[in-house]
């Protein structure tokens, strides 16, 4: 009932926000309107599961994040200023992306990842590897 009330309430306000927003700002009124709405949904079922069930998923553990996501964003916004080279817009966003990923995966890997995280990676890799050796053997 809970995620119910949750979930009806925010319909309400994405509603309401995107009858607000759209008419003035058009698809960034959207996108906001969504943004708000899901950060809305998020904080109000943290406080829920908090309060039911006195977890909190969150601890330190998650600073490790900030680095990689500080080094995403630089990258990004060198892209951005960058983007006025002449490049069309479909090629610019899928080099973001292949850069944000790969900053922010490679950040992490270099300075984010303690030992268990290290060797969760390693076995993913493995069976990566492994799935791909199989199929070669299939052809």
């Amino acid at each position: 009932m809970r995620v119910m009330k949750i979930q009806g309430a925010n319909a309400a306000l994405m509603i309401g926000l995107s009858l607000y927003l759209v008419p003035r700002w058009g698809v960034t009124g959207a996108a906001l309107a969504s943004a708000i709405t899901v950060a809305t949904t998020n904080l109000w079922s943290l406080v829920a599961v908090r309060r039911t069930l006195k977890l909190f998923p969150y601890h330190a553990g998650y600073f490790k994040l900030a680095l990689p996501a500080l080094v995403t964003t630089g990258v990004l916004v060198a892209l951005m200023h960058a983007s006025a080279v002449g490049y069309s817009h479909w090629k610019m966003a899928l080099l973001a992306l292949v850069c944000a990923y790969v900053s922010f995966g490679g950040t992490l890997m270099m300075f984010g990842l303690d030992g268990e995280d290290c060797q969760i990676a390693r076995m993913a890799w493995t069976r990566i590897t492994q799935g791909w050796r199989r199929d070669e053997v299939s052809l």
